[in-house]
């Protein structure tokens, strides 16, 4: 099976997302929540800060403070720095276009600059959501599978289905073989 796409910068970022949040999209019920919780803690902060009128009392209330901005803005800070890597240019590699070709032996991957052939023993493990495909090649990075890049939702399921498969069928093959 073959399939052929080209990797965009938001698909690096839904990755991003994936391996923080186990989600590729950003959660609007996510996002109120961290926003109600800001609000409620620079309420509190103002109130204790205006009531106690110390500087010890103000400088521990900045604490709590930049713990709830880092989580309220995790993402954005995240996205300004995977666009910052994407903006050097030895790394316009990991973007455009991308032939990936899965038989029982292997997959392999081909870019505007490299081609990869990957033994399905190197995949680690294989998660998908209604948007991508992700094969694992290591903890951290995998190969992005967009559902853009098939005709139709049954298209990319069956992909996945046979990626799972050839997995499957060299993992047991490896055991067998010990």
């Amino acid at each position: 099976m073959n399939v052929e796409y080209d990797l965009l910068p938001e698909d690096i970022f839904a990755f991003h997302h994936f391996q923080s949040y186990g989600t590729d999209r950003t959660s609007t019920g996510r996002k109120v929540f961290w926003s109600v919780m800001a609000v409620i803690c620079i309420g509190l902060l103002v109130v204790l800060s205006l009531a106690t009128q110390s500087w010890q009392a103000g400088l521990g209330m900045i604490i709590p403070l930049v713990f709830v901005l880092t989580a309220l803005f995790r993402d954005r800070i995240a996205h300004y720095q995977i666009n910052q890597m994407l903006r050097k240019e030895q790394n316009a590699k990991w973007l455009g276009f991308r032939s990936l070709t899965i038989a029982p032996e292997y997959l392999n991957i081909t870019t505007e600059l490299s081609a990869n052939c990957i033994l399905w023993s190197g995949v680690h493990k294989i998660k998908s959501t209604d948007v991508y495909a992700y094969l694992y090649t290591s903890s951290s990075e995998a190969i992005v599978i967009p559902t853009r890049a098939f005709r139709n939702d049954e298209e990319f399921d069956r992909f996945v289905a046979k990626a799972i498969e050839y997995r499957k069928m060299a993992r047991t093959q490896e055991d067998h073989s010990d």
